[in-house]
């Protein structure tokens, strides 16, 4: 299965491959400890915005 655009970069790609083998994801929550606002970073967080179909709330902490 081919990862969408967000998971281009070098830094995703690990989580894209490894973590993410379906697109049904079920997460409520995500939170970016570490958010700095970099293309990837934005990208990762786009892909759980488009995927995560139960997303309630993602928080962004720098």
């Amino acid at each position: 299965m081919a990862c969408s655009n967000a998971c281009h970069s070098q830094e995703s790609n690990f989580w894209c491959h490894k973590l993410v083998r379906s697109f049904d994801i079920r997460l409520k929550t995500v939170v970016f400890l570490t958010y700095k606002g970099t293309k990837s970073q934005v990208n990762f967080a786009t892909f759980f915005i488009m995927n995560a179909r139960m997303l309630e709330v993602m928080g962004f902490e720098g």
